[in-house]
């Protein structure tokens, strides 16, 4: 996908948008004029690009920031997380805007039909319509939603009525499919290097994919209709031949994953920046305060920490593992070093010749009672060290170029969005692989997963898995290798609610309601001073990089949040704004956002 505004750099011009506006006033509508009229660009390539640019551009995938909060993965998303939300506040995107991009679209497939463009110009733009039609339909409405009014022609306002009512979860979901396959008809394997990141057929057949794993999860598949996991089995294993075919595959490196942009293989759906006119902030909320950051946003949480294996690829919990719970962060899994830092780790920033993370609080102590004083929990007094200091005791590390981009540039980074890679691929398989019974194939994708980043072989090549888990174990094992492999890619929230893991029940892997988010702070042994540490530190008689004097030093303090997760049901599906009800009588509010007594709308109905 060749984002916008990185194309609009190559080009004097750009082709001037006024388009009717679905749901507009009656006024508006009648300033506007024919928008066959405005955009008399379809028999043109050069022109008929540009439109589709700009689709991009509307269309894109959040990217960085995403809503890592939204989960067990780091602070944050009290709204949802504490059984708050309304249709007001919920995080969808029903909006005019929202169609107005579906209709910009709809334009494009209509205006297509008669261009007298060369076939080849054709199929090329018609491939990338219908994959964004697609997506706009999952990624900002279906995945939040559920059914919603399915427009799939440019009405006319003066011959038809606009007060359309939401289409069936399922007649939604075939559609975006259909969409899928005929962009995967039509699209190519790969563009040249000069249209990097312009959507292939492997992106389309990849995003079919995970669709239909959705669609057969428990959020939407709550019957467990076996045969809605053979079509995403299906879908998944077509995805991952078709890929590999055309050379997708895994990165040698897993710290190059974002900061590799020529030649990364792995990159299968992607929004481009540039540092220049399109840019973004991530390196700014993750870094800590003195390499030029913020440090305050997407900080890990230690449910998150105990997730990753040892290196061994054993459990922390298993006896055997050789976890050490004073020095938590020894022989871990590989992948654990590359997205979180922790207090005392090395991490080290262009220009900055001191690259040890300090991210502890100390006790305030009585000065002339060398008595820790203590809150009224019982809890001993600390305090931040830094205004930038972790609330959770670590960073994010995952997206970070941190020898690339200077602490002066934090707020313009240009490290690519990766919302589709061929690891999540084969994540997608295995899950859909272990439903159906083939625990073999979901195993190897696992093994390979964990071969890439050098897992020790602990035991006849299992990289610390066993081959005989049964289903229900394997699940575990799958969801689990999700959370670590896909850390602060904007998964984490998705697949707990896709499996219905905030509420429980049955095919779920577990129940996170009642459960609460945790920090690890680290604190100064209270036997030593700050000043006085600090100042043995900088004459270097304190040698922190030898993990035997960082947990001689620190003690770990388990925070807790204050209200355990209430995750309801109902969140499955969100309620649809009043302002659009108000505004087409026709649709219907979801059912559990009865709050005026109108929730009638099934998502589940078929």
């Amino acid at each position: 996908m060749l984002h916008y505004k990185i194309l609009a750099m190559k080009y004097i011009y750009l082709i001037s948008f006024g388009l009717l506006i679905l749901l507009s006033c009656k006024k508006d509508l009648l300033d506007i004029p024919d928008p066959k009229s405005v955009y008399d660009v379809w028999d043109d390539p050069q022109k008929a690009t540009l439109y589709v640019n700009d689709l991009y551009e509307r269309s894109n995938p959040s990217g960085f920031g995403g809503n890592s909060g939204n989960s067990d993965e780091s602070p944050g998303g009290y709204t949802l997380m504490y059984g708050l939300a309304t249709p007001e506040t919920n995080t969808g995107a029903f909006s005019v805007a929202t169609y107005q991009t579906i209709r910009y679209i709809n334009i494009a497939i209509e205006e297509l039909n008669s261009s007298e463009m060369k076939p080849i110009d054709i199929a090329m733009i018609k491939g990338q319509v219908h994959f964004l039609r697609a997506w706009v339909y999952w990624d900002k409405l279906v995945k939040y939603y559920g059914g919603v009014p399915l427009i799939l022609d440019v009405i006319d306002p003066f011959t038809r009525d606009i007060n359309v009512p939401r289409s069936t979860t399922k007649d939604c979901i075939e559609q975006i499919i259909a969409d899928l396959d005929i962009a995967a008809a039509n699209l190519p394997a790969e563009w040249p290097d000069y249209e990097y990141a312009r959507v292939t057929r492997g992106a389309a057949l990849a995003l079919k994919g995970r669709i239909l794993l959705f669609w057969a999860s428990p959020q939407f598949n709550p019957n467990n209709n076996i045969d809605r996991w053979q079509k995403a089995y299906d879908a998944n294993k077509s995805a991952l031949d078709t890929l590999d075919t055309d050379g997708y595959k895994l990165l040698r490196n897993f710290d190059e994953i974002f900061t590799e942009e020529e030649g990364n293989d792995e990159a299968i759906f992607i929004v481009a920046y540039d540092g220049i006119t399109f840019t973004h902030e991530w390196e700014r909320d993750c870094r800590p305060e003195y390499a030029g950051g913020l440090g305050t946003e997407n900080n890990p949480t230690w449910n998150l920490v105990k997730a990753y294996p040892m290196r061994n690829g054993l459990k922390i919990t298993d006896p055997e593992s050789g976890y050490d719970s004073a020095q938590f962060w020894e022989d871990r899994d590989p992948r654990f070093y590359e997205t979180i830092a922790y207090n005392g780790c090395d991490w080290e920033f262009s220009g900055i010749s001191e690259s040890m993370v300090l991210n502890y609080m100390y006790y305030i102590k009585d000065d002339r009672t060398g008595i820790v004083k203590r809150d009224t929990n019982g809890n001993p007094k600390i305090e931040a060290l830094t205004e930038s200091f972790s609330s959770t005791g670590f960073f994010c590390k995952k997206g970070i170029n941190n020898v690339g981009i200077s602490t002066s540039k934090v707020t313009e980074s240009d490290v690519n969005w990766i919302e589709i890679r061929f690891a999540e691929v084969m994540l997608n398989f295995a899950e859909c692989a272990n439903e159906i019974g083939n625990n073999d194939e979901a195993l190897e994708q696992l093994y390979d997963l964990r071969k890439r980043v050098r897992i020790d072989r602990y035991s006849d090549d299992y990289y610390g898995l066993d081959p005989n888990m049964n289903q229900d174990e394997l699940r575990e094992a799958i969801m689990t290798e999700r959370q670590i492999e896909l850390a602060f890619e904007n998964k984490r929230y998705w697949d707990l609610r896709r499996r219905n893991a905030f509420t429980g029940g049955a095919n779920s892997v577990l129940t996170l309601n009642g459960t609460k988010r945790y920090a690890n702070i680290m604190i100064l042994d209270s036997a030593f001073r700050y000043e006085i540490f600090q100042d043995s530190l900088e004459d270097g008689l304190i040698d922190l990089s030898k993990s035997s004097e960082l947990s001689k030093y620190f003690d770990s303090y388990l925070v807790e949040e204050n209200e355990p997760f209430n995750y309801l049901i109902n969140y499955n599906f969100f309620g649809l704004p009043y302002d659009v009800l108000d505004k087409s009588p026709a649709i219907e509010q979801t059912e559990g956002w009865d709050y005026a007594g109108d929730g009638r709308f099934d998502p589940l109905a078929e």
